[in-house]
């Protein structure tokens, strides 16, 4: 069945869809594809049929330096077939004991930094039509190289660290970031500039 907080009582103002069957098209232990049979909750005519994939909630960390740098990777992403811009990030495990730990986990993994001080800045939808995951965002500071980085065998991953200045070029010049990482830096270094400096 989906999540409940799929679901709200509908108002005038508010369209919301009634799930009327939902069903399980394919499940692999990580993600989960499901199929949702709608109607408008306020014109019961209007049908429409809703697919939804299911994944863990995710973290997206932005790592700075003592010395203000921003801790970037590119990572080859199968899907668009490239190498992309990224924060260090990846899956909540249900090892995990909470998304702080998953962030402090990922940003070791894949970088070898660490953080003396790590800030959740807020949660937003990845891709809300489509999609169920949310994604954590972090702010780590003071990132300190500590180790060799060890991310998944699968993951192809270069470092790229970026003076905001460098990153703000990068950004202009239409360099291949992707969405949740552009979201992230917003949040850490517009919408939270006193907890960056």
């Amino acid at each position: 069945m989906p999540p409940s907080s799929c679901v709200s009582p509908p108002t005038e103002d508010d369209p919301a869809w009634t799930i009327d069957r939902s069903h399980e098209i394919y499940s692999n232990g990580f993600f989960r594809l499901r199929h949702d049979e709608c109607s408008l909750a306020n014109a019961p005519g209007v049908r429409a049929d809703w697919f939804v994939l299911e994944l863990p909630d995710c973290v997206s960390v932005v790592p700075l330096t003592d010395d203000g740098r921003i801790v970037l990777i590119e990572q080859y992403r199968h899907g668009v077939g490239d190498w992309v811009l990224e924060c260090p990030g990846g899956s909540i495990d249900a090892s995990d004991p909470d998304a702080a730990a998953a962030a402090r986990r990922e940003l070791f993994e894949e970088t070898g930094y660490a953080a003396s001080d790590i800030i959740e800045l807020g949660a937003s939808a990845r891709d809300p039509g489509s999609q169920s995951t949310r994604v954590h965002t972090f702010l780590a500071r003071d990132c300190r190289l500590v180790g060799k980085p060890s991310p998944e065998s699968f993951e192809a991953i270069r470092l790229r660290l970026v003076t905001r200045e460098q990153l703000g070029e990068l950004i202009n010049a239409g360099a291949n970031f992707d969405a949740a990482t552009l979201a992230s830096l917003m949040r850490a270094l517009a919408l939270a500039p006193r907890a960056a400096n």
